[in-house]
């Protein structure tokens, strides 16, 4: 190195002391074996009961009774009930053709299918 009385150095005087240092390659990190997130469940379907009868909307459709009315044929009998328990139409709010609506004979004991009593009750 040159004092500062001296006369400066020169370019190629320069180049001669300072060498080109290589630089290091960059730094990556190694692969992580990472394993795809897991499918999201399929979500279940949910049975809705838009009219709370007791069946499904889609049960409804299939029987072609309104899934927003409880009562379809508004003979007093829910349409479950008119389904699953007395076996009655609930489209037709009469089932047997007499006069008297499903619900009024089941309210008094007789059968909406037909003659006679919802229960016989044997005497004594």
């Amino acid at each position: 190195l040159r004092t500062p009385e001296e006369a400066p150095a020169t370019v190629s005087e320069v180049e001669e002391v300072v060498a080109p240092v290589p630089l290091p390659a960059p730094v990556r990190p190694p692969p992580s074996p990472v394993s795809p997130p897991p499918p999201l469940p399929t979500p279940t379907p949910v049975a809705i009961d838009t009219d709370g009868d007791g069946l499904t909307d889609a049960r409804e459709e299939e029987l072609g009774t309104d899934p927003t009315s409880p009562d379809t044929d508004s003979d007093q009998l829910f349409d479950k009930e008119e389904v699953d328990v007395y076996g009655t139409d609930p489209l037709n709010p009469d089932t047997d053709g007499d006069g008297f609506s499903d619900g009024t004979e089941v309210r008094n004991g007789y059968n909406p299918n037909g003659s006679g009593r919802l229960f016989e009750v044997p005497s004594p």
